[in-house]
This record gives structure tokens, C-alpha cells and sequence, in this order.
């Protein structure tokens, strides 16, 4: 992945006199205050590229925003800290192409008689609300960001683990991330380069997983340190929901809990998204390469979304979420391959 963002700068740095003369002035203390808010920093050549491809982010975002100022959206779009990334930058550093939950690839990993080919069954005579938000019910932890660590896999499964435990104990515990990116690549993950919500889950079978405070973050992969006294929280296994079937995310979302869940975010509109609810048709069902944790749903003026907890920080999208449109041919794979930890109770 760094090769393709070296192919890109040494290509820009060549080209660096006529991208100098397309830097817009008028952009300068906007571009100053970029810096600031994200806490950029960069060499003289680099800050050229970034300038160049912020300013190209910052023309998509004016003009998405009229569109929906003339309701020809459904969404905002803004400034965030992937504002100076390249689209193709963004999808080799952030996003695990080809890495969550790839059922084609050959499974030598430990733990092959999990349940990974059942799937969730809830109760079809439970009339469900029309809105439903687990952050209300304290079964959501905060908002975390994987920085430049691509472990979404491990942000979404650790966030449903948690889910899981607190419908037993009614206490929220924040488990460690670290754990996972450090450990469990003999299941197959690559720390921070990717990784697979079912090997993560076949890993926590395993071990159990230690508590944030004990094995804190920090966004790249090190030796794995685990504790077998530290591990609090241990599921059973795992379950999927059935693929494709978004009503039987709903059923899981409102019956279980908090879902992790496999999604394609490729598109600039989903790097950028600030608010609203994302409807946007390029987001392919197809090629998941990011993890999300389904936290709830809801509708809004007749439409109807979900509510997913990214791993972005709290400067992207709504402090950290996303309303996702619901119903609409299972856009960006949400119900593709949503899966959820199990836990006995004691």
C-alpha cells in the first residue's frame, strides 16, 4: 500500500511547478486552519501535494453541499482528517481491500469448528419499534480512531464483544483493540494492515479479550503482551446474519444488540460524509473492505437508516456516526457479512 502513495508523490513532486501555479490563494488561511484543527504537519514538498489534493476535496465538497442545498441530496459532506488524502491513498492505508471476511480465501487458521456457517435466529412474533439506539441503553463505548492503523476489523468486533457483555452484566467494559492487532495475526489478520471479523472472533474464542486500560491503543502493531489474568471477556463463538437480508439485521440489531458488520467505503462521498442520511449509489454491496459496528436504526421525514459507529474519530461524519440509508438494495453490503460474538451467561 505505501508503494502506490510513492508512485503519487513522486509523480506530484515532478510535476510540483504547475501544481504551485493551480493553488488557489484565496485558500490560505483555510488551508493554515486545516492544518491546525487536524494537527497536520508536513515538509515544504509535501505540504504542495497535500495543498493540491485538499483543494480538489475541498471543490467536491462545495459542490456536493449545493446539491443538497437544493435538495438534491440527502447528505452533507465536510472537512475532516482524510481532506488531504487521495482517494487511492485512502483505500490502500485505510481500508482492508480484500482482507474482511473473504469466504473464498483458504481457512488454515485454528478454531475451524467455530459456528461460521450458522446463522442468527431471532424471534419473528416480537413487534419491532421504528427506531431503536443502543448508545441509549449504555451498551455503546465511545467513539474511538484507528489513525493510520487499518484495524477497523478489530475497532467493530471488540465494539460488539462489548454489546454482548453488557446485555449479561449491564456494565460497559471497553476492550482492547491493541490485543487484537497484536495477537491474532496467526488467525490470519495483519495488525495493521487489514484483517477479518471472523478470525478475530475465532481469536477471542481462544483468549478472551483484556480491557482497553490494560492493553491500550496504539495505532500500530507491536508484540503481542497477553495476559491470560487480564482476559475479563470471552465469547463462545460467533453467528452471521443472513447474508444480504436486512431485515434480518433489524431483527438482530433490536433482539441482540450491537452488530459488527463488513462494508464497502469507498467512495469519496463515505470518506467524506459529515451528516445527513448517506444514500449515495456508488457505495457498491459488493468488495466489503472496512468494519463497522451497527448500533441502531431509526427513520427520518419517511426515510429509514441505520445507525453505524465508524472508527474514524469524532471529527468525521456525526461525532463518529454515520445514518446510513436502510432498504436500499443493501447499500454499501451492510447486511452482507453483519455478524455478532456469542457469550454464555455465567
Amino acid at each position: 500500500m505505501k508503494i502506490l502513495f510513492c508512485i503519487l508523490l513522486c509523480f506530484m513532486l515532478n510535476n510540483a511547478g504547475r501544481i504551485d501555479s493551480n493553488v488557489n490563494l484565496e485558500l490560505n488561511k483555510d488551508w493554515e486552519d486545516y492544518k491546525t484543527i487536524f494537527n497536520k504537519k508536513y515538509s515544504d514538498e509535501t505540504d504542495l501535494i497535500r495543498r493540491k489534493i485538499w483543494e480538489e476535496n475541498m471543490k467536491f465538497i462545495k459542490q456536493h453541499n449545493l446539491q443538497f442545498d437544493l435538495g438534491m441530496k440527502k447528505f452533507t459532506v465536510g472537512i475532516n482528517e482524510f481532506s488531504d488524502m487521495s482517494q487511492i491513498e485512502f483505500q490502500s492505508n485505510i481500508l482492508s481491500v480484500n482482507q474482511i471476511n473473504n469466504k473464498n480465501n483458504n481457512n488454515n487458521n485454528k478454531n475451524d469448528d467455530l459456528p461460521e456457517n450458522n446463522f442468527i435466529t431471532t424471534p419473528n412474533n416480537i413487534k419491532i419499534p421504528n427506531s431503536w439506539d443502543w448508545r441509549d441503553k449504555g451498551a455503546v463505548s465511545p467513539v474511538g480512531n484507528q489513525l493510520n492503523c487499518n484495524c477497523g476489523y478489530a475497532f467493530a468486533a471488540a465494539g460488539a464483544l462489548e454489546g454482548q457483555n453488557y446485555n449479561i452484566t449491564k456494565t460497559l467494559e471497553i476492550l482492547s483493540k491493541q490485543q487484537i492487532i497484536d495477537c491474532s495475526t496467526s488467525y490470519g489478520n495483519l495488525g495493521c494492515s487489514g484483517g477479518n471479523l471472523s478470525k478475530t472472533y475465532a481469536y477471542l474464542a481462544d483468549y478472551g479479550s483484556e480491557l482497553e486500560e490494560d492493553y491500550p491503543f496504539v495505532a500500530f502493531i507491536n508484540k503481542c503482551r497477553y495476559d491470560k489474568s487480564l482476559a475479563t471477556v470471552k465469547p463462545v463463538g460467533f453467528k452471521y446474519v443472513s447474508r444480504g437480508k436486512e431485515t434480518d439485521l433489524l431483527n438482530a440489531v433490536y433482539n441482540i444488540g450491537p452488530i459488527s458488520a463488513a462494508i464497502n467505503a469507498s467512495p469519496n462521498s463515505f470518506k467524506q460524509y459529515k451528516n445527513g442520511i448517506y444514500d449515495d449509489t456508488s457505495c457498491s454491496s459488493n468488495n466489503v473492505n472496512h468494519a463497522v459496528l451497527v448500533i441502531g436504526y431509526g427513520e427520518e421525514s419517511g426515510e429509514s437508516f441505520w445507525i453505524i459507529k465508524n472508527s474514524w474519530g469524532s471529527k468525521w461524519g456525526m461525532k463518529g456516526y454515520m445514518k446510513l440509508s436502510r432498504d436500499t438494495n443493501n447499500l454499501c453490503g451492510i447486511a452482507s457479512m453483519a455478524s455478532v460474538p456469542l457469550i454464555r451467561k455465567q
